[in-house]
């Protein structure tokens, strides 16, 4: 029982002593097996003595009982790829197969979703194709709603967000905030939830509000391996936004060993190193990294970063090594589920023919690039495809270099990049090119003054139809203190006092439009 109490209590001390003490007893199998796996769990919610963890689950994993859901957790922990095990992929996805086969004997239905949303996540991280029959079957499956469901949700939106599968990432943790909101559940999983919602509204260009809400997220999340996501949203954020003094020490230090975050902090470590002209160092720093998620087997993640290692190896001169990476990863990726090879193989091959001044070549290479990122999406790479596919086009003489250029200098707009768009619109004014500023999009930062943001006229729309700030918050997967926030400004700027004015304003506002 106190083995299960500290897994739900905050700041547990070290329990290894009572463990031991329990342990020296003579126990039957099952007990002994159970009371080992639940020290392995944890040390590992201490995050001290990771050796001792590895081994008291690997000696408990055979007596563990399957019936409880234990067996399969364990088997779990062997297999994740996220999971810093020594073991080499095939084992890692045999121990979750294992995992698998063990669902008919649960006997706890919320026991067996969680199963469900881990396998599957393991599977979509390194391209298995049986990923979706899972996915399709938590979805579909009925029982009560607990902090499990909304775990087995969030491990399935997190795996599809890295992966490429951005839309269904962000239904997947809609739901795992649903369930938290409906259930018992602890915070943390409803922080958890909004953290790696903040990833995938980064990855598919949805930017507005994000800074805002950070903070809040990090003081929901009391472990670095939670806080960990949040953190690395603020610095790329920040980067896109110019904000670059301190960004390579902030990044290097977020890099975490469960690699599903290592592809974002190398690629952009890589650009910023690219801009500054210290690409050799930038390739050696992060090379561990690059080999840490190739040898889980995560190469659907992991090839999100290769036009970044590209650029970088091409900027100090290593043609041959960037080509034989490029092909490295077609090789290894050939057969898997992978919606971001479509995008970055295309994206690196048109750094490649770019450098060899075959600039038609490079031109077909971006531009298929920069469609297949918008089908994600992906705006932010997309914009990036076309910015180089101007170049090759200017390089060639095109007249459509020019439009090209507009296309990405206005999505870098969109964004608020600023960082991005400054040197694309350098390179307008090197060409002579002048590109007409659009009106600013709902994605950038900016001032309103007076006026409602779009956000907060969101906000208000939605407190007038009588939404709670609790349900408001999981329509807009914010969390209910932004969406105070946001509704004492517009109260304010409308000078109203109730949601009842608010909701006459709005209605009187609609009548005259």
């Amino acid at each position: 029982m106190m083995a299960v109490a500290a897994l739900r209590v905050l700041h547990v001390p070290d329990l290894r002593e009572a463990f031991a003490r329990a342990l020296d007893a003579d126990l039957p199998a099952p007990l002994r097996a159970e009371l080992q796996f639940r020290l392995g769990l944890h040390l590992d919610d201490t995050g001290e003595h990771q050796d001792e963890k590895w081994s008291a689950i690997r000696g408990a994993v055979e007596d563990l009982d399957e019936r409880s859901g234990l067996a399969a957790w364990a088997m779990l922990a062997l297999g994740m790829p996220t999971e810093p095990t020594d073991h080499d992929v095939a084992e890692r996805a045999g121990w979750l197969d294992r995992a698998l086969a063990t669902v008919p004997d649960i006997e706890d239905v919320s026991q067996r979703q969680l199963v469900l949303g881990k396998v599957a996540m393991g599977r979509v991280l390194t391209g298995d194709r049986r990923w979706t029959g899972l996915a399709d079957q938590l979805i579909a499956a009925s029982g009560p709603a607990d902090w499990r469901l909304a775990n087995a949700y969030f491990s399935l939106g997190l795996g599809a967000g890295h992966a490429g599968h951005h839309a269904l990432a962000r239904e997947s943790l809609r739901r795992a905030l649903d369930v938290s909101a409906d259930v018992d559940a602890p915070d943390a999983m409803d922080y958890r939830s909004r953290a790696a919602l903040l990833v995938v509204s980064y990855l598919r260009g949805e930017w507005e509000g994000q800074a805002d809400a950070i903070p809040e997220v990090l003081d929901g999340l009391s472990s670095r391996s939670e806080r960990v996501m949040a953190e690395v949203v603020a610095v790329c954020l920040d980067l896109a936004g110019g904000n670059l003094d301190g960004a390579s020490e902030r990044l290097q230090a977020l890099a975490t060993t469960d690699g599903t975050l290592l592809p974002l902090i190398v690629d952009a470590l890589l650009r910023l190193a690219v801009a500054r002209g210290e690409a050799e160092d930038a390739l050696t720093d992060t090379a561990e990294y690059v080999e840490l998620w190739e040898s889980r087997g995560m190469w659907p993640i992991g090839v999100r970063a290769v036009p970044a290692l590209t650029e970088a190896m091409l900027a100090v001169g290593r043609a041959d090594d960037a080509a034989a990476l490029v092909d490295r990863y077609a090789d290894a990726m050939d057969g898997m589920d992978a919606p971001l090879v479509d995008c970055a193989l295309p994206h690196a091959r048109g750094l490649l023919a770019s450098a060899e001044g075959k600039w038609t070549r490079a031109t077909g290479e971006f531009t298929a690039a920069a469609a297949a990122y918008d089908k994600l999406p992906a705006p932010y790479e997309a914009a990036r495809a076309r910015e180089q596919a101007a170049g090759t086009l200017h390089a060639a003489d095109d007249p459509d270099a020019a439009t090209m250029l507009a296309a990405a200098i206005h999505a870098y707009e969109q964004l608020g990049a600023r960082w991005d768009l400054e040197r694309a619109a350098r390179t307008a004014r090197q060409w002579g090119v002048e590109v007409a500023p659009r009106p600013q999009s709902r994605r950038g930062p900016r001032g309103y003054g007076p006026t409602l943001s779009p956000r907060e006229r969101e906000v208000a729309e939605l407190a007038a139809t009588g939404l709670t700030n609790r349900d408001i918050a999981n329509e807009l997967f914010v969390s209910p203190k932004t969406v105070e926030k946001h509704l004492a400004s517009a109260l304010r700027k409308l000078g109203l006092r109730s949601r009842t004015a608010l909701a006459a304003h709005l209605s009187a506002a609609a009548r005259e439009a």
